[in-house]
Parts: C-alpha cells; sequence; structure tokens
C-alpha cells in the first residue's frame, strides 16, 4: 500500500512540475512576444522622429555653412566686425534651436555638428583678427572664399556624409 501512496505522490509530483514548467515557458513566450510588439511601436512611433532629427540637423549644418553665412549676412552690414557678430550670432541661435536633436542621432554625429559650428566660428574670428580695423563685410567675405578654396572638403559636407552613413545604417 505504501508503495502505492509513493508512487502516486511521485506521479502527481511530476505532473506539477511539469505543469509548472509549461506554465512558466507560456508565460516567457507570452512575455517575450509583449516585449517584441512594444518595441515594435515604439520603433514605428520614434522612426518619424528619428527623420525629423536628420532634416533639423542637414538644414541647420546648411543654414551655418560659410556659403550660407556669406549669401545671408554679407550685404546686409558694411563692416567685416558687423558681419562677424551677426554670423557667429546665427549660429549659434541655430544650433540652441535645434540641441534637442541630439537625443534622436548618434553620440558621434551630434559631435561633429558642435565641432563644425566651433569651427566656424573660431574661423570668422580668426579671420576677422587678420583683417584690418575698417575692413567691410565684402573684405571678409573674400577671405572666407579663399579660405573656402583652400578646403578639400567643407565641413559642412562632412556633417552631411556622415548623417547620410547613419540614416543608411538605421534604415537598411
Amino acid at each position: 500500500m505504501n508503495w502505492y501512496l509513493t508512487l502516486a505522490v511521485i506521479v502527481s509530483l511530476a505532473t506539477i512540475g511539469g505543469a509548472l514548467f509549461f506554465f512558466r515557458m507560456h508565460t516567457k513566450h507570452t512575455l517575450n512576444l509583449l516585449k517584441i510588439d512594444i518595441q515594435k511601436a515604439n520603433s514605428q512611433s520614434l522612426t518619424p522622429l528619428k527623420l525629423q532629427a536628420y532634416e533639423r540637423i542637414a538644414l541647420l549644418t546648411e543654414r551655418t555653412s560659410i556659403p550660407a553665412l556669406i549669401k545671408e549676412y554679407a550685404g546686409t552690414v558694411t563692416s567685416a566686425r558687423a558681419f562677424t557678430q551677426i554670423a557667429i550670432s546665427a549660429i549659434n541661435e541655430e544650433y540652441k534651436y535645434n540641441v534637442s536633436q541630439q537625443i534622436y542621432v548618434s553620440e558621434q554625429l551630434w559631435t561633429l555638428v558642435k565641432v563644425t559650428k566651433e569651427q566656424h566660428s573660431q574661423l570668422l574670428n580668426q579671420l576677422l583678427q587678420n583683417l584690418p580695423e575698417h575692413a567691410t563685410s565684402a573684405d571678409m567675405s573674400k577671405e572666407l572664399i579663399q579660405w573656402l578654396q583652400q578646403q578639400d572638403q567643407q565641413p559642412q559636407d562632412k556633417v552631411l556624409h556622415f548623417l547620410k552613413k547613419e540614416i543608411a545604417l538605421y534604415f537598411s
């Protein structure tokens, strides 16, 4: 009689253990499916935001490029000093306006954006220091154009190239 009772207890424990095992497996599988659904939903809602961030960075890069600054501001003021101040102010404003985009792009891309911003500001200040006291915005424009012609690749082109590579990686 003890033998039957022992066998019944063993079979019952095995059945309960098996049921618990399959319940855990089912629960784990269901949670994984839920996690995948949540990630998919998050990805779908983040994709438009990432694309908008890339677009904003492309605009920031173009608007703060040396050719764009010359075109936008060189004719609006007469002195090289005023041109430099307005151009640097425009670079800083555009950067501040777009600073939130950094949360949607890689750290490397954002660092490149910051470095390019600083390079442009430093270039403007450096060229201004090399010009005579009463230099005009036309004089500054000539200096900037000469600097641009000496470069193999424009700073904004580096940012745009990196941006395009990052987009391709994200959407491939």
